[in-house]
């Protein structure tokens, strides 16, 4: 199995931005132990233009999926935790439904996994048969807060008119197979 890390498109121009927040750089991480401590419906405030974007997924401060991007996750996954946010912007009276992704760590990272002296990952190797059941998910022993998608997962989504999304592969590799160098990798498709 593929696999390849969903993340928001930071080159889409007018895109609403988070009233108050001065910067969005940091991924808070919410997890689905945590869905009883979060309200079932949370309204939170956007600024921009009555022609601002609002895309189909938001990264940062955390991760807000919009309706029809849910809905491919669900099917593929219907064990995954949503919370609806109501994005609002009441100078220019729009409100639009997300939903927050609560996300489990999966352990599922191979042992082919590069890291820095930091401690911060230099290339992620996925075990795809400790991976196999779950579609979408963080990878457990990351600082970094990425999330993944399974193959079967991003040809959905890249068949529909999503906005604000970027897919980037990831290496993966079964522990019972030798793993792949990234060239060997890019040759085989």
């Amino acid at each position: 199995m593929e696999y390849f890390i969903i993340s928001q498109d930071e080159n889409v121009e007018n895109m609403i931005r988070f009233a108050g927040l001065k910067s969005t750089n940091k991924t808070i991480e919410v997890t689905p132990e945590q869905a009883d401590d979060i309200h079932d419906i949370t309204v939170v405030f956007v600024e921009g233009s009555a022609d601002s974007v609002y895309p189909d997924y938001i990264g940062k401060p955390v991760v807000f999926v919009a309706d029809e991007l849910k809905k491919v996750l669900e099917l593929y996954d219907p064990g995954l935790v949503f919370k609806c946010a109501i994005l609002s912007n009441p100078q220019h009276s729009m409100q639009k439904v997300y939903w927050l992704l609560l996300l489990p760590r999966v352990d599922c990272l191979s042992e082919h996994t590069e890291f820095y002296k930091t401690g911060a990952v230099k290339s992620i190797v996925i075990d795809h048969a400790k991976a196999a059941e779950h579609a979408i998910f963080r990878v457990q022993g990351l600082l970094e807060k990425h999330v993944i998608i399974n193959l079967d997962v991003a040809e959905s989504l890249l068949r529909r008119d999503l906005l604000g999304m970027r897919l980037e592969k990831v290496r993966s590799h079964c522990a019972a197979e030798p793993a792949l160098s990234d060239a060997e990798a890019e040759q085989r498709g």
